[in-house]
Parts: structure tokens; C-alpha cells; sequence
């Protein structure tokens, strides 16, 4: 993707300068919800205006139906605290202190020709992705976010005195969206049913002679295992220049002795939850027998090793605590710094 012309950052700090001067988080909480989609695309993203707590001020405008996931489980203090910064799918405005820029965003606003002064004063855009580092825009995520906060200050001044434009989401399902008219140059509303969605991958063994072997070691005593993925908070760079990104770890722990078992790395779940799969076999390989039950804390884990559990008979239940693998997570992560 090509890179922000020095136009479209301009454009993109006038945009931040309009929401600044406006001072419509003191009116606007961050869950009067409304959305705006992108002229070019189509893709539609969910706004938040960010400040009426007193701390961080800024848009957050979470994209397309992973981002609406991601919206809704904060609103609905459904989200998981401890993943969510890596889950998360928005483009980001805030204002922080010049310590809090990268030199690539102190360069843009050399060469644009601003200045700011102040402790919170200073604008930083970034696009949040799973699995990745916050990162700079790209060209066409820079005009995007430019309409999207122009559109905010928009909606947010009809909104200062009445807030009947906004719809109650996500007790109501349907949502304010602001939509381009592109021949007339002009935006109009449109009320859309809205509804967040999650979908999860779900894993079997495709092999059927790798399943017969395994039906073998039922009966032996199994025990119970306790199952979990997640982000490593180290992130990696392959190469250098190229985005970080956050490793991802599925560990299987003995749920009496807390010993790891066995444990794969892997990047993207969607791409790569066979590694999942394939730790699983390799632990019960290597205990000569099927656990009993498996134990698991998130829906994601719940659903991966659904299938493959009902084709063992193991017992999957989802439960608020895995007792020690957070122990095991806390001592991974304490070595990795």
C-alpha cells in the first residue's frame, strides 16, 4: 500500500485540528456510537469519541464486522482485558505528549510545516490490527480516518444540544451510519440493522488412520489437561523495517501437577491453528492416553478444540480460571521481559 501523500496528511491534521477546537468529548460519552463509511471501499467503520472521562482524547473507529466484535464486547464489559489490546481492529486518533510519538510522526509534522506545544496536545494516528503492533497509516487509511473525524465533528455538533439522532446500540440494534453521496459531494444518514457477530475456527482429524490410533489409547488413565492460546507480549520483527507482530502460544498443562506438556507456536489461528491440533495429538502421544476432560477459559480455545474432542470423547469444559497456566504464562512472560 502506497504511503500518505503530503496532501492527505495535511488534510488529516486540519481533520484533527477541527475535532480539537470542537471539544465534543465534553459532550459526547464514548458510548454514543455512530458509524461512517468510507467512500472508496465501502467498508464501514464504528466510531467512539474518546475524552469525557478525563483521560485518553481521541477517536477510535473499529473496522468493518471484527472491529463492530471488538465495540461491542466494550461496551458490553464482555472482553477478555488481558487480549483485547492485541484483537483489536481500528484506525486511532489521540492526543498524548511529544514523548509519545514515533520520529516517523514527529517527521510528518516537520515537513507539513505544524508546531504544538503542551502535554496532551500533540496528535497521533495510528492503525491498531490483531496480532500486530500499532502501526503508521497507509494512504488510503489516512483519507479514511480524515473522513471519519470530520464526520465526527459533524455528528457531534447535531448531537450537542439533542441526542435523538443516536441510536442506544447495542440495546437497539441498528445504527446511525454516515454515508458519502460522492456525485453530489455531500453525506446523508442512513439508519442500518446492526449486529455484531463472532466466528470461530473449529478443528478435526481429516486422518482416519491417525484417529483409529488414537481411539486406542482410550481407557488408559488421562487425566485432565488444560488448554490454552494466546499472545506473547514480546513483539517480532522478521525483518527489519516490516510491522512487529505478536507470537501466539497454545500450551497444554497437567490440570494436578501444573507440568507443561507440551506447547506450539504459531502466528495467525486462521492460517496456522493446525499447530493446535498437532500439539494436541503429540501430548496424548506422549501420555499414552486420552485426558478425560479438557479445560478451557476462552471461547476461542473452546470452539478450536471442539470437534476434535467429540470425535475422542473428551469431556470440553469452559471455566474462568486456568489455575496454572496462568501460572505458566506469568513465568513465560516474565523471561521474555
Amino acid at each position: 500500500m502506497e504511503k500518505p501523500s503530503k496532501q492527505e496528511w495535511e488534510q488529516l491534521y486540519e481533520a484533527a485540528s477541527q475535532f480539537k477546537e470542537s471539544q465534543c468529548w465534553t459532550w459526547m460519552y464514548d458510548g454514543d456510537i455512530f458509524a461512517v463509511e468510507d467512500p472508496e471501499t465501502g467498508q464501514v467503520a464504528y466510531c467512539s469519541i474518546m475524552g469525557n472521562a478525563g483521560q485518553l482524547v481521541g477517536i477510535a473507529a473499529y473496522l468493518g464486522p471484527e472491529g463492530l466484535l471488538n465495540l461491542t464486547e466494550l461496551l458490553l464489559f464482555d472482553n477478555d482485558h488481558d487480549e483485547f489490546r492485541y484483537k483489536q481492529k481500528c484506525l486511532m486518533l489521540s492526543y498524548g505528549d511529544r514523548g509519545d510519538l514515533e520520529a516517523q510522526d514527529l517527521k510528518v509534522i516537520k515537513d507539513i510545516g505544524l508546531k504544538f506545544r503542551g502535554r496532551g496536545q500533540w496528535p497521533q494516528f495510528q492503525d491498531f490490527s490483531p496480532g500486530k503492533l500499532p502501526w503508521f497509516l497507509q494512504g488510503p487509511q489516512c483519507r479514511f480516518l480524515g473522513q471519519i473525524i470530520r464526520q465526527a465533528v459533524a455528528v457531534a455538533t447535531r448531537c450537542k444540544n439533542n441526542k435523538d439522532l443516536l441510536t442506544n446500540y447495542p440495546e437497539e440494534l441498528k445504527m446511525l451510519v454516515r454515508v458519502s453521496d460522492r456525485k453530489k459531494g455531500t453525506w446523508k444518514d442512513e439508519y442500518r440493522e446492526t449486529r455484531a457477530m463472532a466466528s470461530y475456527l473449529s478443528l478435526a482429524i481429516r486422518d482416519e488412520l491417525l484417529l483409529r490410533k488414537l481411539h486406542k489409547f482410550r481407557g488408559r488413565p488421562g487425566g485432565v489437561l488444560e488448554v490454552e492460546t494466546f499472545y506473547c507480549p514480546t513483539p517480532v520483527v522478521e525483518e527489519k523495517g516490516e510491522r512487529p507482530f505478536f507470537p501466539r502460544m497454545c500450551t497444554f498443562v497437567d490440570h494436578h501437577s501444573g507440568m507443561v506438556l507440551g506447547y506450539k507456536n504459531f502466528t495467525d489461528l486462521a492460517e496456522e491453528g493446525h499447530q493446535c491440533l498437532d500439539g494436541l495429538i503429540a501430548t496424548i502421544t506422549k501420555l499414552g492416553a486420552i485426558p478425560s476432560q479438557i479445560l478451557v477459559r476462552k471461547d476461542e480455545s473452546f470452539y478450536l478444540f471442539k470437534d476434535v474432542c467429540q470425535q475422542l470423547g473428551i469431556e470440553l469444559v469452559q471455566v474462568e480460571k486456568l489455575e496454572f497456566t496462568q501460572e505458566v504464562k506469568a513465568g513465560l512472560f516474565e523471561f521474555m521481559g
